[in-house]
């Protein structure tokens, strides 16, 4: 069944229908350097989901479909979350919210989420379990899981930031920073609907600790198990890298500040240059 997953899993991303898209914007490149993000796009989107299967985060229906492209709901995002987090601990204040039910597929789950305190309802006495979430939910509830990076990067590299709701702006800035949201053209969509497949990458990211860089700016993981930076004038300071960073192809340029990398800096492109590195190794060039 796993490999019959599998091969559906990578059909859906080589086919571009996957709408998981970590590119750069696309105005400040040449169209070689397009070619490149999107390629390295292809391949980061189909390891991740790949990964997300492979550890139970993302599961397919009796017949093998894996729904990627659906929009997930409150529930089967609850649901995703415990399974990577590995969560077991049950809060009795599920039996407060009269759209749960006794036999509901979800009840559990919903009461593992109260008491791991990542969710809550929408109102004091409903939890709307098969409403869809947005993309600015999302990456807001996942910056509540995530505490591990402390860099901010500046809203104003972010082409709609302006359209996410006030009281989502700091979570979408912290999501941003700590590498786990997805993007398209610069613009992260805020109000779109999250799909199941986005979903499962942004939890794998959390999961396996390997952050993905997509805007300019100044990063800070001050523990971390690897990085991949797509995006030009990427700053990253006081941190320390168990692993490795990826650079991908179309990047001229990054910087490190104060940062130790125990892995090496792989450079998918001979001509990126790497300043202020403190690392174990020199910056390899990645077979081609």
């Amino acid at each position: 069944m796993q490999s019959k997953l599998v091969k559906k899993l990578c059909a859906v991303v080589l086919s571009g229908t996957m709408m998981l898209t970590i590119l750069p914007p696309s105005s400040a490149y040449a169209d070689e350097a397009n070619d490149n993000f999107t390629q390295a796009k292809e391949q980061f989107a189909k390891n991740e989901l790949e990964e997300s299967l492979h550890s139970g985060i993302i599961k397919g229906d009796e017949k093998g479909d894996l729904h990627l492209n659906e929009k997930i709901t409150r529930a089967e995002f609850m649901a995703i979350v415990n399974r990577t987090l590995e969560l077991n601990k049950k809060s009795d204040k599920v039996d407060h919210y009269k759209d749960i039910t006794a036999d509901a597929w979800y009840k559990d789950d919903v009461a593992k989420a109260l008491a791991a305190g990542y969710i809550s309802g929408t109102s004091k006495d409903t939890m709307s379990p098969m409403t869809p979430l947005t993309n600015e939910q999302v990456y807001s509830i996942l910056s509540r899981i995530d505490k591990k990076a402390s860099g901010k990067i500046e809203t104003t590299v972010i082409k709609d930031f302006d359209s996410v709701s006030n009281w989502a702006k700091e979570g979408v800035s912290q999501a941003v920073s700590a590498g786990l949201v997805t993007e398209t053209n610069g613009k992260i969509e805020p109000q779109k609907g999250a799909t199941r497949g986005q979903v499962s990458i942004l939890l794998n990211r959390y999961k396996m600790d390997n952050h993905v860089l997509l805007f300019p700016g100044k990063y800070s993981f001050p523990k971390a198990k690897a990085l991949k930076v797509l995006a030009e004038d990427v700053i990253i300071e006081n941190s320390e890298i168990s692993g490795d960073i990826l650079i991908a192809k179309g990047i001229k340029k990054v910087v490190l500040t104060n940062s130790k990398v125990n892995g090496q800096v792989i450079a998918e492109s001979k001509d990126t240059t790497v300043e202020g590195i403190a690392t174990k190794k020199d910056v390899v060039e990645e077979p081609a």
